[in-house]
């Protein structure tokens, strides 16, 4: 009697702790996240951000961005960071080259997903004295959002910025690995307790 007792007890631990885990990875919502465009427009600033080492105004050179991009790139750039732009001819001029963009997807529980946001690019800044200071970069953001999130936060004019939405994965494959290893923690307590009395017994 004792042994199904603890049997039960044992049980209801794993059920409750499983419970948990999940609810803990449900919780986690991020319906207010960047959309892919800002947070790759941000890991454009932080390379651009490496050459701007003077206050003086300065032209952002446009050409070799996607427009919604350019766009996002110059709010932060005055905005955020308190830089100002112009567009006189004779002044500074920053220039970025983007190397590699793209999003990828990571499944997280049924409601979530782990986004990974990659941005490689070269920015290259011109001084009014015609001095150039160039470095290339390369970096990744993640984060956790949701599914229903997901759905919104892709750019209609940048393919790199549509990336596909996996599938939702059942909850059997969060939960399954967690049952089988509490079953067989019990059934080796419940297999040695047994020998465990049938030796006191002799």
């Amino acid at each position: 009697m004792p042994s199904i007792q603890i049997y039960f007890r044992i049980t209801a631990c794993i059920l409750l702790l499983s419970g948990s885990a999940v609810s803990g990875i449900m919780a986690q919502d991020a319906s207010d996240a960047e959309s892919h465009l800002q947070v790759a427009a941000h890991i454009l600033v932080e390379c651009a951000q490496s050459v701007l080492t003077e206050q003086e105004p300065f032209r952002f050179d446009t050409e070799s961005v996607p427009e919604p991009l350019s766009i996002e790139i110059m709010r932060i750039l005055t905005e955020e960071n308190g830089h100002r732009l112009e567009n006189l001819p004779a002044s500074s001029s920053l220039q970025l080259e983007i190397d590699r963009m793209g999003i990828e997807w990571q499944s997280v529980g049924r409601k979530q997903l782990r986004r990974h946001v990659t941005a490689s690019s070269t920015a290259i800044f011109t001084s009014s004295d015609g001095a150039v200071t160039s470095n290339s970069c390369a970096n990744t953001r993640s984060d956790l959002v949701s599914r229903e999130a997901a759905e919104t936060l892709s750019d209609p004019d940048i393919a790199a910025l549509q990336p596909a939405i996996p599938l939702k994965k059942g909850l059997r494959r969060v939960l399954e690995p967690i049952v089988l290893i509490g079953a067989s923690a019990v059934g080796t307590y419940l297999l040695f307790n047994l020998r465990s009395r049938r030796t006191d017994s002799n």
